[in-house]
């Protein structure tokens, strides 16, 4: 998602097959909430071996704000239509699950204290790909 976004600004990072691909595995990967989940990209085509999320989500959210803010910009950074039902419910989902200031984080590498200066690292990296993906949104 990373090489979608850049290649939004510099062209030959991905060829056209590559963007395609890459939209389609993106939305592939979306939950049934609307959300992605970080741990989910590491299953999806785009990786070659899963990821096991150590520390989860709030109950009951599905997808995660760092995983579904991070999708959001790629996808609009390459021209998806706004009226692009993944697109749709992705912002719909990142709407949703703000709490607080702030969108939920998987930590993939180990169990995190959420209140922490460590612990809130993911938490702030979801906040901001949330609050860049819903940038231009009213």
């Amino acid at each position: 998602m990373f090489a979608l976004w850049a290649t939004s600004k510099l062209l030959a990072i991905m060829s056209d097959p590559e963007v395609d691909a890459t939209i389609t595995a993106i939305k592939d990967a979306q939950e049934e909430d609307g959300g992605w989940r970080l741990v989910k990209l590491g299953n999806s085509p785009m990786k070659k071996a899963g990821w096991n999320a150590q520390g989860m989500t709030e109950k009951g959210v599905v997808g995660d704000g760092y995983a579904t803010g991070l999708a959001v910009i790629a996808l609009k950074s390459v021209g998806v239509a706004p009226d692009n039902a993944n697109l749709k419910k992705g912002i719909a989902w990142l709407k949703a699950n703000q709490k607080n200031g702030v969108w939920p984080a998987t930590y993939l590498n180990t169990k995190r204290d959420p209140e922490s200066d460590v612990g809130k690292f993911m938490r702030d990296a979801a906040t901001a790909f949330a609050v860049l993906a819903l940038a231009d949104e009213k």
